[in-house]
């Protein structure tokens, strides 16, 4: 599962599970190379074995800074192009992104 979630996220690098915990709360790891054009994921739909759909919530290690509109990696919300197209509206504090992907 860590790996297809991976190859998902981008190219897969390497995939580290926290042994300390169980199965059912385990803490996966999984190190993948971004491409930094494409906003980054913040949850993913994953079925197992036939069975209901589930989400998991995305965190991403030694994350640069990032768009909170976007959520590209090579700008800040204050030079966002998106900004300036027909029909945005400015989210204020309720952006789409933040700094909650960061998990370091």
């Amino acid at each position: 599962m860590a790996s297809h979630i991976g190859h998902i996220l981008g190219d897969l690098v390497q995939i580290e599970l926290d042994d300390r915990m169980s199965l059912v709360n385990a803490i996966v790891k999984i190190k993948v190379s971004l491409d930094i054009n494409k906003p980054l994921r913040r949850v993913m739909q994953l079925r197992l074995l036939e069975r209901d759909d589930f989400t998991i919530r995305l965190t991403y290690a030694r994350l640069p800074n990032f768009c909170f509109l976007c959520g590209k990696m090579r700008h800040i919300a204050r030079t966002c192009e998106k900004q300036y197209e027909d029909g945005f509206t400015d989210p204020g504090t309720n952006t789409p992104y933040g700094a909650w992907l960061r998990h370091d």
